[in-house]
């Protein structure tokens, strides 16, 4: 199981929960102690996201919009039509046609433990520089949900020119 919880900055609210449960009492609430985490990923978390970022770049590489619709865009936004979304990834997959690589720049982590019930869930944003055939970069940003190990993208993305220019 891929947990994303390795970083400097973590708070605990189960110190009181701790403590009554050591001196034998069962306490209401207990079962909502956690354990919160903010900071980047380990590499093996971070490479992790990558396998799930990757059949996105490829299926753009290849054009197939059918499958990139059906594994991950129609989960996400039911609202729109397979036939929305093939002009919208057609412009996607000839933008993409120009990315000859991509180099993971920085990864971050929102998560949240809750240790009796052993479940875990967060937000994560890896960003990438991409290098384009004509010599320029661009970022690009993937936003993924966690839920009990697993990782799921819900957002990939190209910032905004203006966006490009300040960061």
């Amino acid at each position: 199981m891929t947990k994303a919880t390795d970083s400097k900055s973590q708070k605990s609210s189960c110190g009181g929960c701790l403590s009554l449960i050591l001196m034998g009492f069962v306490a209401f609430g207990v079962h909502n102690c956690k354990i919160t985490h903010s900071g980047p990923m380990n590499a093996e978390n971070a490479a992790a996201l990558e396998q799930v970022a990757a059949p996105v770049r490829t299926y753009l590489r290849q054009g197939d919009c059918d499958r990139l619709y059906q594994e991950f865009f129609q989960a996400l936004h039911a609202e729109l039509s397979s036939e929305d979304f093939a002009p919208i990834c057609n412009d996607m997959s000839a933008e993409y046609q120009a990315v000859e690589s991509a180099t993971q720049v920085s990864t971050h982590c929102e998560t949240t433990r809750y240790l009796f019930k052993g479940e875990e869930y967060g937000n994560c944003v890896v960003n990438y520089r991409l290098a384009l055939n004509d010599g320029t970069t661009v970022r690009e940003i993937h936003e993924l949900y966690l839920e009990n190990g697993e990782y799921q993208l819900i957002g990939f993305y190209w910032p905004e020119e203006e966006e490009q220019a300040s960061n």
